[in-house]
């Protein structure tokens, strides 16, 4: 079954993990993978009926009540996706099972999602101290800057400059980020800040573009340069959709 769903075959997977169910219904292995299978068609009812089975055979299995938050939040369940999550954390820290990183980094995203910024920061903070996950502490860094905790995300910053396992790009737009935010920029700020994202925003995710440009648009205004900050400002606002 295992072999079937590495090669893309999933109705031939789940078949082989019905048979094995069928000899042994407990099977932790079996009941794991029909619940990916179903996940991955976003098929959330079924894939909440499998979950929920194979929490009956394993009800302090971490993997099992993570797998039951994603469920539902892909079912639009946020509170219930909460309790998922929040019960495999809490199974964690009392069995010897480790740390369910997957738990945390999912229930960050849920916080995320609802706006409780600073709970999300703690979760990913746990998350990314106990796997040195690059991409981890690039999103401790960003929850650490959304909620203003700018001496946090400059130690974050410094950190993954000196690793140098983080795209330039990213370092660069956030150290930009910071010169205008964290305490009055001054001309030469300015004129870092607009170096920092000429050089970056070419390498940044597309959601990401027009607030760099609406950013270098306000350190060429500053900087004197009214013509250039109108390009980068329009740039900005026509990446915007229209809400009519």
């Amino acid at each position: 079954a295992d072999i079937e769903y590495l090669l893309g075959r999933e109705d031939e997977a789940d078949h082989q993990a019905s048979l094995v169910l069928h000899a042994d219904p407990a099977s932790a292995s079996a009941h794991n993978l029909r619940t990916r299978i179903a996940m991955d068609r976003e098929n959330w009812s079924l894939a909440s009926l499998y979950a929920q089975t194979y929490l009956f055979y394993h009800p302090l299995d971490i993997e099992g009540w993570t797998m039951l938050g994603e469920i539902r939040r892909g079912e639009g369940n946020p509170d219930l996706a909460l309790q998922a999550l929040s019960r495999a954390i809490v199974i964690s820290e009392n069995t010897p099972q480790g740390l369910p990183v997957e738990a945390y980094v999912e229930r960050a995203d849920l916080y995320a999602s609802q706006g409780r910024l600073n709970l999300a920061l703690a979760d990913i903070t746990t998350a990314a101290e106990t796997t040195d996950e690059p991409n981890l502490r690039v999103r401790q860094m960003e929850l650490a800057y959304q909620v203003e905790d700018y001496e946090l995300t400059r130690q974050l910053l410094e950190s993954l400059q000196e690793s140098g396992d983080v795209r330039i790009a990213t370092l660069d737009y956030m150290e930009a980020r910071l010169l205008a935010n964290a305490g009055p920029p001054t001309n030469e700020d300015f004129q870092e800040i607009a170096r920092l994202v000429d050089n970056s925003i070419g390498s940044l995710d597309s959601d990401e573009q027009p607030f760099a440009n609406a950013l270098r648009a306000r350190a060429y205004y500053e900087t004197g340069d009214p013509n250039t900050a109108l390009a980068h400002i329009n740039s900005a606002l026509n990446a915007v959709p229209d809400p009519s």
